[in-house]
C-alpha cells in the first residue's frame, strides 16, 4: 500500500480545506477574539457528539444531524478525517489492480452527510489521473438540511432511508442514479441502523449490488462497531449467490495518520476543539480504524481485468465538479 504516496500527495490537498471549512462556519464580521469565543461556544455540543460516536447508550448510534450545532461540530472535528478513509481504499484496491476508476464517472453517496467522500475523492483521482476529472454524484440521505456540504454544485439530492420500510428503498429518481452509477459508497451510517432492521438493510444492500451497471464499484467503509463488523461479515456471505461480481473484504484496516500534528490543523481548532485531554470529551485519536468491503459488477463478456474495455453508459448530469 502506497502510503508514502497519500500522506505527501493525496492528504496535504485534504489538511487545506480545514480553513475553508472555517470560513463557511464562521459567522460573518467575527474579529480574532469573537472567533474564540464561537469555537469556545461550541465544546459542548463536541462533548454530545463525542459521547455518542465513542459509547452508543444502544447497539447503534442516535445523532439528530437536523440540529445545526451537531452539523458544525461534524464538520469541524469528524468530516476531514473521514474524508481521508476513501482514498485510502481507492488506493489498496489500486495497488492489488482490483478496480481503477476513470477520468469522468457519476457517484452515488449514501449517509453521506455533508459528503466529505467526494472531497477524498477528487484530490485523490486529481493525483492518479493525468487528465481533468469531472464528477457528478448524488447525496442519498435522510438529513438534506446540511448548513453547508463539500462541493455543493455537484449533487443532485435524493432523500433516501437505508432502514425504509421497502425491500427496495430507493425511490424512481435514486433508483436510476444508483443503476447509472460508477461508484456506489456507503461510508461511515450503517452504525445508526438498528440491528432489528439488519434483515430488511441486507436485501436493500443485495438489492443495489443487483442494479448495478456493468463495471461499477461498491465500497462499504465503517468504523469499527462491533455489531456493523457481523453485518458486513454476513453480507460478504450473502454475496456468494452473485455470478457476476469480484469481491474484497478487510476485517480491520488501521490509518495512523497524525492529523492534529505537523500543522495540518487551525491551531485556534486544535487549541478548543481538538484538545488533548483525555477525560474532558474534547480528545481526538490521531488514527482512524475501520473495516471495509469492495464489490466490482461484471457481467457476461464484460471483463475489466481482461482488458475488453467497454464504455459504460453515463447519465446527464446536471452539475459537474471539475478537479
Amino acid at each position: 500500500m502506497s502510503q508514502t504516496f497519500l500522506y505527501n500527495e493525496v492528504y496535504p490537498e485534504i489538511y487545506k480545506v480545514y480553513n475553508e471549512v472555517l470560513d463557511k462556519l464562521y459567522p460573518e464580521g467575527l474579529n480574532t477574539t469573537q472567533k474564540k469565543f464561537y469555537l469556545q461556544q461550541q465544546q459542548e455540543s463536541a462533548r454530545r457528539l463525542h459521547q455518542k460516536y465513542l459509547k452508543p447508550k444502544k447497539q447503534h448510534i442516535e445523532v439528530d444531524y437536523n440540529e445545526h450545532k451537531i452539523q458544525e461540530i461534524y464538520m469541524l472535528r469528524y468530516s476531514i478525517p473521514h474524508a481521508l478513509q476513501l482514498p485510502w481504499v481507492l488506493d489498496s484496491l489500486r495497488e492489488m489492480d482490483f478496480y481503477h476508476l476513470e477520468n469522468d464517472l457519476t457517484a452515488s453517496f449514501f449517509g453521506g452527510g455533508p459528503c466529505p467522500e467526494i472531497l477524498g475523492l477528487k484530490y485523490y483521482l486529481n493525483k492518479t489521473l493525468f487528465n481533468k476529472t469531472s464528477i457528478s454524484a448524488a447525496r442519498l440521505d435522510i438529513v438534506t438540511n446540511w448548513k453547508w456540504h463539500y462541493c455543493a454544485d455537484t449533487f443532485s439530492n435524493f432523500r433516501s432511508n437505508l432502514a425504509g420500510g421497502e425491500s427496495d428503498f430507493l425511490d424512481s429518481a435514486s433508483r436510476e442514479w444508483v443503476k447509472n452509477s460508477d461508484l456506489v459508497v456507503i461510508q461511515n451510517c450503517l452504525n445508526e441502523i438498528p440491528t432489528v432492521s439488519y434483515q430488511r438493510l441486507l436485501m436493500n444492500m443485495k438489492h443495489i449490488v443487483d442494479i448495478m451497471k456493468p463495471g461499477a464499484l461498491m465500497l462499504i467503509i465503517e468504523k469499527r462497531y462491533s455489531d456493523v463488523e457481523k453485518l458486513l461479515k454476513e453480507f460478504y456471505s450473502e454475496l456468494d449467490g452473485f455470478n457476476n461480481i469480484q469481491k474484497h473484504y478487510t476485517p480491520i484496516d488501521n490509518i495512523n495518520i497524525k492529523y492534529l500534528n505537523y500543522g495540518h490543523v487551525p491551531h485556534e481548532l486544535v487549541e478548543h476543539l481538538f484538545q488533548r485531554v483525555l477525560h474532558n470529551w474534547l480528545w481526538l485519536t490521531n488514527k482512524i480504524s475501520f473495516h471495509w468491503l469492495a464489490i466490482s459488477k461484471q457481467m457476461g463478456f464484460y471483463d475489466h481485468y481482461a482488458g475488453i474495455d467497454l464504455v459504460p453508459f453515463r447519465p446527464e448530469a446536471s452539475a459537474f465538479c471539475h478537479v
